[in-house]
């Protein structure tokens, strides 16, 4: 199996769920450092949300758009949501409370 690269920025985590959360300006200093950026499986104790934030610095100079490759870190159903300076820019499936779940 192939190592995989180290991130170049910390994953930083909160389990729970507040939109609040998708504000660029949040301090997230007291949120947890994923293990190389691994994400926890969520406990069962709660709601099954788990917040993840890392910040991208994209060169002046790039002539690419930035991309974001995702891969749900357990089996089972999935819904994700990309957000980008606080703007939502992508989602697999949708959150409640019109919940549709994607099978992973």
């Amino acid at each position: 199996m192939r190592s995989r690269p180290p991130l170049p920025t910390p994953v930083r985590f909160h389990v729970g769920d507040d939109a609040r959360w998708a504000d660029p300006n949040l301090d997230d200093s007291s949120w947890s450092l994923a293990v190389d950026g691994h994400l926890p499986p969520s406990a069962p104790q709660t709601d099954g949300f788990i917040w993840s934030r890392l910040r991208v610095i994209v060169p002046k100079a790039a002539t690419e758009p930035p991309a974001l490759r995702w891969s749900a870190p357990q089996e089972g159903a999935d819904v994700q949501e990309v957000f980008v300076n606080g703007v939502p820019v992508g989602c697999t499936g949708d959150f409640p409370p019109h919940l549709k779940i994607r099978m992973v």
